[in-house]
């Protein structure tokens, strides 16, 4: 904890404390983020389900370039966020379980990507439907996601100051 409080007291972390807009910088700056990759992510899964079949898979390429942009912003201001109350939010259950979620939301995006690609070659048209395995990832990963965004709320209501 001692590393923790350390955070506090470095200069992101002091002010993203002490200043008066900050943390509501850094607080506006983790939402968008949160937006550009939750709906991305969102988009694809959702196409996999089935709907817009008339889009192909391979628009989606692109996409992820714009995601990962986002998900740099939410981790940038995510970390200045955890500087100024580490030693809270890592005793914190819901922001635990947010960190978890975002950890099981990536590593499911990732392999319903691989899936894809693996289907691209042998399995999908361009406007074809996914396979079952493809929409199971799809569905899982969405409610990854969900979750990891309902946790980040409850943390509001969860942590002290």
């Amino acid at each position: 904890m001692n590393c923790l409080t350390s955070l506090q007291e470095n200069p992101i972390g002091s002010w993203v404390l002490s200043s008066d807009y900050g943390y509501y910088i850094c607080l506006v700056g983790h939402a968008v983020g949160m937006a550009v990759v939750v709906g991305a992510v969102m988009m694809l899964c959702i196409r996999v389900l089935g709907f817009s079949k008339d889009q192909p898979l391979l628009q989606f390429e692109p996409l992820f370039a714009i995601a990962w942009a986002g998900f740099l912003l939410n981790a940038a201001t995510g970390l200045a966020l955890f500087m100024a109350n580490g030693p809270n939010l890592a005793k914190n259950p819901p922001f635990l379980i947010k960190i978890g979620f975002i950890l099981f939301g990536g590593l499911s995006l990732w392999a319903l990507w691989r899936r894809l690609i693996t289907e691209r070659a042998v399995v999908i048209d361009a406007n074809g439907p996914a396979s079952v395995q493809a929409k199971t990832l799809a569905a899982a990963t969405m409610a990854f996601w969900i979750v990891a965004i309902m946790a980040g709320r409850l943390i509001a209501y969860t942590i002290d100051y």
